[in-house]
């Protein structure tokens, strides 16, 4: 058996779990697999080695080696879940949306952010595993997707909170600057897709926002690292124009 498998199986049995010989071909498939399966394909695979073996058993297994650490379940921008073993490596995965193809990826980085972002919070991140959707290499090489990156890339009518006049209503796109500055702004509810409205911005004072109820005031340095996108008011487009 796989040395993989031999340790999910070890991993298992601590967890104070009964090995069965389901369980086992299961955890054999998926070590064989180098990939990541749904249960259709485990299932399939699976009946290979047991004829009698149903869909149906072939879930209940695959949730019980989730419940025990030994098997990851992943979404990968898909209606339905595919799995693979967990090798504790923290790796998480690029999908790409045009062709499907997972990259596995290192997650020490995500880790990291993922740390900074609870530290402002006073929440300790013991880890992070992250699924990211876009488009491959190769995908890019496609005339229509090329085109949809470079709008996502260089997004229209995005400007940046310092430019943003009294009583323009706004939605928040990105934040730009280090960890520290951004994970204390999320810690606050700055994230991507949140509307809010300025208060106040004239000469060199802060830039005090409404935000969910609250009230904010940031730097004139902070409030340009904060990029936002007009929001709709009353059926249309803010008609407030940018600050010169």
């Amino acid at each position: 058996m796989d040395d993989l498998a031999v340790a999910s199986e070890g991993r298992f049995r601590a967890a104070g779990k009964r090995m069965t010989n389901q369980r086992r071909l299961l955890l054999r498939i998926l070590a064989e697999a180098g990939g990541h399966l749904d249960a259709r394909e485990v299932h399939n695979r699976a009946r290979q080695h047991d004829p009698r073996l149903s869909l149906a058993t072939v879930y209940r297994t695959l949730n019980s080696l989730k419940e025990a650490g030994v098997v990851r379940e992943l979404h990968l921008d898909e209606e339905h879940h595919h799995y693979e073993l967990d090798e504790q490596d923290g790796h998480s995965h690029l999908v790409c949306l045009g062709c499907g193809q997972v990259i596995e990826v290192g997650g020490q980085a995500f880790v990291e952010a993922a740390r900074a972002v609870g530290q402002a919070c006073g929440f300790f991140v013991a880890g992070a595993q992250v699924e990211l959707t876009g488009y491959c290499s190769a995908c890019q090489n496609d005339p229509e997707v090329r085109k949809a990156v470079e709008q996502m890339s260089t997004p229209e009518n995005t400007l940046d909170l310092g430019s943003v006049p009294k009583e323009g209503t706004v939605r928040i796109r990105a934040l730009t600057g280090g960890h520290t500055f951004v994970s204390r702004l999320a810690c606050l509810g700055f994230t991507p897709g949140v509307p809010l409205r300025v208060l106040q911005n004239s000469g060199n004072g802060p830039v005090l926002v409404a935000l969910r109820d609250t009230r904010v005031a940031l730097g004139r340095g902070e409030a340009r690292q904060v990029l936002v996108e007009w929001a709709a008011t009353g059926g249309g487009e803010s008609s407030a124009a940018p600050l010169p």
